[in-house]
C-alpha cells in the first residue's frame, strides 16, 4: 500500500515549502533546515494553516515568508515559557487552600476512627451537581496505595498503579494518616479541582475568600468565574505540558468547552481591560486573554504574575520590518489578543497592583 503521507527528508521538505506558496529566501536553506530540525514541518506550517489565508489546496494566498511561522513559533514557545509557571502558582495556591480549608474541617484522618469520620467520608460531601463517589474513591487510591476491584461478585483489592512522592509513600508507612496537605500534592489540577466542586458550600467560599478576598460580583457569580477560572487554566497546563501549540489549541480545537462566564467583566471592573463588546466578539471567554484575567482576579501580591505581563506587553515590540503584519496578526489574530493589548496589558499590570 502507497502512503499519502510519505516520508520526506529535509531537502524534500525544504522543496515542499515552494509547493505552499511559502518562499524561502536565497542562502537560508540552512536556516530553514534548522527551523524543520526543531520542530518539524507540521508543527512549524500545518499548526498556523487556519489563521492564515489559503486556497483549499492548502497553498498561502499571497505568499509567505518562511520566517513568519519560525516567528510565530518561536512566539508561541516564549508564551509557553510565561505562562506554564505562573498557572503552576496559580495551581499551587489554590491546592494550598482546599487542603488547608479541608483539614480545617474535617480533620487530617483520611480514614474514619472512633469520634471522626475522616475528611474522604463520602457523608463530607452532599451530592449537589456531581456524585462524589467517582472522586473520592480516587483520592483515597492516592492516600491508601490500595485499588478497589471487583472480581467474581467480590470487592477486592490491589495495588495501586499510581505513582507517587516518596514523601507521600513515606506518611503511607510511617504516619497513621496522610494529611491534606500532604495528599494534594500528588494528586493533578484536574483531580484537586473536581475535589473542589464536590465540597460543601462552606469550603467553596473559604477558598474564594483566599483567592478572591475583594470582589466587585456577587458570591456566586465569583464562585462560578473561580470555578470557569479552574477548568480554563487545567486546559492551559494541560496543552503546554504535553508540548502543544497553545495558539493552536485554544483558539482553533478547544480541548474542552470550558469559559469563563460575564461576569469576568464586573471582576476587573475596566472597560479598558475588557468590555462587554470585547466579550461579546470573544475575547476573554476560552482565549489565551482568559487566562490572564484568570490569574489576575485570582493571584494575590505575586511579582511573578507582573513580571510575566510585561514580557507579554513586550511580545508586541517583536516586530521584524519584514513583516509590517507581524504584530496584528500575531497578537491579535493567532494569539487572539483584543486590539490595542499593549493598552490592556498595561491595564491588567495597574488592576493586579491595585487589588
Amino acid at each position: 500500500m502507497k502512503a499519502d503521507k510519505p516520508f520526506k527528508t529535509y531537502g524534500e521538505q525544504i522543496a515542499k515549502l515552494s509547493d505552499h506558496n511559502i518562499i524561502v529566501p536565497n542562502r537560508q536553506e540552512a536556516y530553514v533546515k534548522s527551523m524543520l530540525m526543531q520542530y518539524g514541518y507540521y508543527n512549524l506550517v500545518n499548526a498556523y494553516q487556519d489563521k492564515l489565508e489559503h486556497t483549499d489546496d492548502e497553498k498561502f494566498c499571497p505568499e509567505r515568508p518562511f520566517n513568519l511561522f519560525s516567528t510565530i513559533k518561536q512566539i508561541d514557545e516564549i508564551l509557553s515559557g510565561i505562562l506554564l509557571p505562573l498557572v503552576i502558582h496559580f495551581e499551587n495556591t489554590f491546592e494550598t487552600s482546599l487542603s488547608y480549608h479541608v483539614a480545617e474541617t474535617f480533620g487530617v484522618f483520611h480514614k474514619g476512627h472512633p469520634g471522626e469520620r475522616g475528611y474522604l467520608s463520602p457523608k463530607n460531601y452532599p451530592r449537589l451537581n456531581m456524585s462524589p463517589t467517582p472522586t473520592l474513591r480516587k483520592l483515597r487510591e492516592f492516600a491508601t496505595g490500595l485499588h478497589k476491584t471487583k472480581h467474581d461478585g467480590q470487592d477486592e483489592t490491589e495495588p495501586s498503579r499510581f505513582r507517587v512522592s516518596a514523601s507521600l509513600e513515606m506518611y503511607r508507612e510511617k504516619h497513621n494518616h496522610v494529611p491534606p496537605w500532604i495528599l494534594v500534592n500528588d494528586i493533578s489540577f484536574g483531580l484537586a479541582a473536581r475535589w473542589y466542586t464536590i465540597c460543601p458550600p462552606e469550603i467553596k467560599r473559604a477558598v474564594l475568600e483566599d483567592l478572591y478576598p475583594r470582589r466587585n460580583i456577587t458570591d456566586e457569580e465569583a464562585l462560578k468565574l473561580l470555578r470557569d477560572g479552574l477548568d480554563v487554566a487545567q486546559d492551559f497546563r494541560n496543552t503546554i505540558a504535553h508540548g502543544t501549540s497553545i495558539l493552536k489549541t485554544r483558539l482553533s480545537y478547544p480541548t474542552s468547552d470550558s469559559k469563563l462566564s460575564p461576569s469576568v467583566i464586573g471582576a476587573v471592573n475596566d472597560t479598558a481591560i475588557l468590555s462587554s463588546r470585547d466579550y461579546a466578539n470573544g475575547y476573554g471567554q476560552s482565549d489565551i486573554f482568559s487566562l490572564l484575567l484568570v490569574l489576575a482576579i485570582f493571584t494575590n501580591e505575586y511579582e511573578g504574575l507582573l513580571s510575566a505581563l510585561r514580557d507579554i506587553g513586550n511580545l508586541n515590540r517583536l516586530r521584524n520590518s519584514e513583516f509590517i503584519e507581524i504584530q496584528h496578526m500575531v497578537m491579535n489574530d493567532v494569539i487572539g489578543f483584543p486590539p490595542e493589548s499593549d493598552l490592556r496589558i498595561k491595564k491588567l499590570i495597574e488592576f493586579c497592583r491595585n487589588k
